[in-house]
């Protein structure tokens, strides 16, 4: 007896072959920066002065002072040796420099590694750690300062 295969089963198919194999970048859900948070209390209250969220990200509001803001990256996957952790952050700087890095942390709290950059204007840059850097059970940070008015996006971790 023969059977012929669903449209569905088909799909599935195709599916596992088209990605079951990936061999070159492997993207990981894009985090929008909404769940960036300051990297300190600002006022005695507990309260978060100058961080603004909205549905696109955050926004440093002061008009004067940069804010230091950290943003969890969520992996979603082992970074396979020989391979690297690349974070896309995506921004802008309101005409003025936004600086961020990577940082990688071992379980233990020890620093493993870390990338920096600088992005300018409405900036898509990319910070980057190789795997020995990002080993199994590590967390990874990304730090900005946001000048006056900046703005934050969105953190896109990669594996490549």
């Amino acid at each position: 007896m023969t059977t012929t295969p669903s449209i569905a089963s088909r799909a599935a198919l195709a599916a596992a072959a088209l990605f079951g194999g990936l061999d070159a970048a492997q993207a990981v859900p894009t985090q929008a920066a909404t769940f960036c948070r300051p990297a300190g209390l600002v006022s005695n209250t507990g309260a978060f002065d100058g961080l603004v969220r909205s549905s696109w990200g955050v926004r440093n509001s002061s008009s004067t002072g940069y804010l230091p803001v950290l943003c969890p990256v969520v992996r979603t996957m082992e970074v396979p040796s020989g391979s690297a952790l690349y974070v896309w952050v995506d921004g802008n700087a309101a005409g003025k420099s936004v600086s961020c890095t990577l940082y990688s942390y071992a379980y233990t709290g020890v620093l493993m590694g870390s990338s920096s950059i600088n992005g300018s204007g409405i900036f898509d840059g990319y910070l980057s750690l190789p795997s020995s850097q990002v080993p199994m059970f590590s967390s990874q940070v990304v730090s900005c300062m946001l000048p006056p008015n900046a703005a934050l996006f969105d953190i896109e971790p990669t594996v490549w």
